[in-house]
């Protein structure tokens, strides 16, 4: 970090409980699965599974691939079906997290590379060359391979959804008449226990002051109350809230001592007033602020009213805009030895799940001074779940944030009532911040305990990447609904123009990605049966000299808990001249392959010899994959050799031989696509 140039890896390396989500792969054995990929590039590809509307394979190379310098380790790919990409949109943009389990510390290991991956017809693969050593993954004490050879494989795609959640919140200072003025005559002979005033506009709502001549029941009779509220014809949508700062004025009649009150109130609930109780005793008021007529005159000055917009599809919203002057601060940040911090990095790519757009972030921090120092966004949705973004300007001050930009993601409570169970709900929390500089997202995941020399500083503003972070799955639940950062960005960094994350006269933008974890659906296990009861399957083939037909097909056996056949050639198939003997192994038609099915097979092919031991030997190792299918030898051995040494005496047979070594079997969930 010596140098704004300087960019570090985007791979967070971690250990989890959790599995993964999107998909998990299981061998019974190693080393079996090293074998197998010898005839298919050194790879497994995993069966198709769905994740975020699309389809994907995962890729497992056992060895390394050596295409992409991973020689010496594991090597993991994830890749797009290329028939996802023929609709728009033609573009599909996801994280991805690799995992492999560890026996030993009952945990799966974790790598993810933070950075958003651009799946499209020219790329349709990503992934990680060096995933884990091969010497550390194969050392069985290490935990990785264990009860003899097992060890899984899993990921999480995470695709990042088209932005369709926010709110616009704007506070609008600049109201054409901020006045209003309400006069009530004969204010000593008023019997009513309330008035209310002529419904007035004021920053586009409607508007009713209410007052109580004799106060309300908690001025005991000696006090002045007044309350502005939301006019009943002007109702609030659902979650909906304005904030109002005003100044309520009883007028002096003979000069100009008025009585004033500050207002800064959030008015969140329908029909609810905010205002005070004991505004202004009676006593001074009957001596002083009534004029000739014996009227009361009130005034109310409104200073700002805030007005929202939002998406329109239920509960999906998305920014919020203030309208102020911006107080700059001065950044200042020293070095430190040992720094509490976070999984920093940038991307271009916005918030998946929830963005919150301020016009004016000082007076987003007058606002919340009577709101507990935070502002909660309306709720939206993700993961099947209703969520906040809570935003504290000048910290949380109960959770150490003081001097810092604090963020928090609160999970409402109704939604752990729905299901029971799950009554525990597991989510990642990403926060985000706009950097205008670098018109990019400044993204905070995750906690780390940070060691820096005392040389180093911490530039929140430059294209840094603090990696090795515990990127934790979050347990929401009803005694934990509340999880987030209590020190995202330093005030000061933040409220300074020329670090970007305050701009245009004090625009800012904070957002969220809530990643819940479903539960692990796609999965698939791979065994590979080396102890078969009969390994070997014979065929004789009487006067094999006599034999017409272009091709026989030998009786149905079973094997590895398949149904097979041999396909035999007498004159050779099409490639072989007329001078050679062909044959094949093939998956019987009564034992169709299931969609996406394959199956790896080991064997031994001979002719042999009736006189000795000199038996002809082909060695098989293949995956069958497609149906109807067979692998074998358009030219096993010569005719002219067979026809010399290979056929019996006594019935001119041919004797033929498989023996298996390997037979795979898969179990896998329904849910695979």
């Amino acid at each position: 970090m010596a140098s704004g140039s300087e960019v570090v890896s985007t791979i967070v390396k971690n250990w989890r409980e959790l599995p993964p989500s999107s998909y998990s792969l299981k061998f019974h054995n190693f080393s079996q699965l090293k074998k197998s990929t010898t005839c298919s590039d050194d790879r497994y590809q995993s069966r198709p599974f769905p994740s975020g509307g699309y389809n994907w394979r995962l890729i497992v190379y056992p060895k390394g691939s050596r295409k992409d310098d991973g020689s010496g380790f594991i090597s993991m790919y994830v890749e797009i079906d290329s028939k996802s990409l023929i609709t728009p949109p033609t573009e599909v943009f996801a994280e991805l997290r690799f995992f492999v389990f560890n026996r030993k510390e009952n945990k799966y290991f974790t790598i993810q590379d933070l950075e958003v991956k651009r799946f499209n017809a020219l790329r349709t693969v990503w992934g990680l060359h060096q995933f884990l050593p091969l010497d550390t993954f194969n050392d069985t004490k290490n935990g990785y391979i264990f009860e003899g050879g097992h060890c899984e494989f899993g990921v999480d795609v995470i695709v990042a959804s088209p932005f369709t959640n926010w709110e616009i919140p704007s506070f609008d200072e600049k109201l054409l008449e901020p006045k209003f003025s309400w006069s009530l005559k004969n204010f000593s002979d008023l019997k009513e226990k309330f008035y209310t005033s002529d419904c007035f506009s004021m920053g586009g709502r409607e508007w009713d002051l209410m007052l109580y001549p004799k106060g309300v029941s908690r001025a005991d009779g000696k006090w002045l109350s007044v309350y502005l509220e939301i006019a009943a014809s002007d109702t609030l949508k659902a979650d909906e809230k304005i904030y109002v700062q005003a100044i309520l004025r009883v007028i002096d009649p003979l000069g100009s001592n008025h009585i004033e009150r500050q207002l800064n109130h959030w008015y969140e609930e329908q029909g609810s007033g905010w205002g005070w109780y004991q505004l202004m005793s009676l006593a001074e008021l009957r001596k002083a602020y009534l004029d000739k007529e014996d009227a009361l005159n009130v005034e109310i000055e409104f200073k700002v009213v805030s007005a929202t917009k939002f998406a329109p599809n239920g509960l999906q919203y998305i920014y919020t805009a203030l309208d102020f002057d911006l107080d700059v601060v001065t950044s200042r940040m020293g070095s430190r030895s040992a720094v509490s911090t976070v999984m920093e990095k940038w991307r271009e790519h916005p918030p998946a799940s929830y963005s919150l757009k301020i016009q004016s972030f000082s007076q987003l921090e007058k606002s919340t001074a009577f709101s507990d120092h935070k502002f909660q966004s309306r709720i939206f949705s993700s993961g099947g779940y209703k969520w906040r973004l809570v935003v504290y300007p000048k910290g949380n001050e109960k959770d150490k944030g003081n001097g810092f930009i604090s963020m928090y993601v609160e999970i409402d409570s109704k939604s752990l009532m729905v299901f029971t169970p799950p009554t525990e709900i597991f989510a990642e929390l990403r926060f985000y911040v706009y950097n205008k500089k670098e018109n990019k997202y400044f993204t905070i995941q995750g906690n780390v305990l940070l060691i820096l020399s005392p040389s180093l500083c911490i530039c929140f503003n430059q294209q840094y990447l603090l990696t090795y972070s515990d990127v934790e799955v979050k347990r929401f639940n009803a005694l934990k609904t509340v999880w987030g950062l209590g020190q995202v960005l330093p005030y000061d960094t933040f409220n300074n123009p020329e670090n970007g994350y305050v701009f245009e006269g004090g625009q800012c933008e904070f957002g969220v990605d809530v990643i819940v974890a479903p539960p692990l659906t796609n999965w698939e296990i791979h065994s590979f049966n080396e102890k078969l009861s009969h390994p070997k399957f014979s065929w004789a083939l009487k006067n094999f000299s006599e034999l017409k037909e272009n091709n026989l097909t030998s009786d149905i056996f079973s094997m590895g808990g398949r149904k097979w056949v041999l396909k035999l050639y007498p004159k050779g198939d099409s490639e072989a001249d007329g001078k050679w003997l062909s044959i094949f192994l093939e998956v019987a038609a009564s034992d169709a392959l299931k969609t996406d099915e394959k199956i790896f097979v080991q064997a031994i092919f001979r002719v042999l010899d009736p006189l000795g031991s000199n038996h002809i030997e082909s060695h098989m190792d293949n995956w069958y994959e497609d149906e109807g299918f067979g692998w074998g030898w358009s030219k096993f051995m010569s005719l002219a050799e067979l026809g010399k040494d290979y056929l019996d005496n006594k019935e001119h047979a041919l004797n033929v031989e498989v023996e298996f070594k390997v037979v795979s079997a898969t179990n896998y969930s329904q849910a695979v696509v």
